[in-house]
């Protein structure tokens, strides 16, 4: 390693190699990709219910199957009718759980299910919960105190064995 050049040359092979490594194995990877996809044969959608168990909703042809998978087996389990859910919607997304749609469209119906309140009243409301929870708690700390007082009583000197 006396000459920089040497170092910038092994650099530059080692770079080379680790670009050369990535490529081939994206292109690998997607030939394999493209061999395991079947024409009329697809999973929808897969849950792991063990470590080495699994539930497979696979759709083939028209028909949606549900199969169990656990170690070498597979089982047939039922014949699911989906007739009211949008597959498009799922086959979108099935490789990305889109979380903002699903929360604006929870949000949506909350806001047109639920009444608008004002300040005023969200405010009146938190006060007086929070002022029941208060004596809630403050009678449950009573108890406690009471029940503590009274085992001590109860139980004599702690540095005897007497009772």
């Amino acid at each position: 390693m006396d000459n920089p050049f040497t170092f910038i040359g092994i650099l530059i092979v080692f770079a080379a190699m680790l670009f050369l490594a990535y490529v081939t194995t994206r292109y690998i990877g997607g030939k394999a990709s493209k061999a395991l996809k079947g024409k009329f044969i697809t999973i929808i959608d897969t849950v792991s219910i063990g470590i080495d168990k699994h539930l497979h909703l696979v759709k083939v042809g028209e028909e949606y199957l549900l199969i169990a998978s656990a170690g070498k087996s597979v089982e047939f389990l039922a014949q699911v009718g989906m007739n009211d859910v949008n597959m498009e919607e799922i086959t979108e997304n099935n490789s990305v759980f889109d979380f903002k749609n699903l929360f604006d469209k929870y949000l949506q119906a909350l806001k047109v299910s639920g009444k608008k309140e004002s300040k005023e009243e969200k405010s009146n409301l938190d006060s007086t919960m929070e002022g029941e929870l208060f004596k809630s708690n403050l009678k449950k700390l009573k108890t406690l105190n009471l029940r503590t007082n009274d085992q001590e009583n109860n139980d004599g000197d702690e540095s005897t064995n007497e009772k």
